[in-house]
């Protein structure tokens, strides 16, 4: 399944290219709104999307725990500590 979403991803940054090139490449003739919106909202999730996964797992250190395991919470000395309730 990672490899269909890897293909997946693939093809939306290529829609999002070729939509930036067209809206880039149009000299001086009139732009469809479509190209604009296409490329801005295919542009916003790619980086919605690897930026989440970023915060997931380092600002967060998700991948230390298991997706159903508790943990605890807390701030200790101005740091944020996730640990496991056991």
């Amino acid at each position: 399944m990672t490899g269909l979403k890897n293909i997946g991803w693939g093809l939306l940054s290529l829609f999002a290219a070729f939509c930036l090139g067209t809206v880039a490449l149009s000299r001086g003739e009139t732009i469809s709104a479509f190209w604009i919106v296409a490329a801005a909202v295919s542009m916003f999730a790619i980086g919605y999307r690897f930026y989440s996964k970023y915060i997931a797992e380092y600002a967060l250190h998700r991948a230390e725990f298991d997706i159903g395991q508790r943990v605890r919470v807390r701030v200790h000395v101005g740091r944020l500590v996730i640990e496991p309730t056991g």
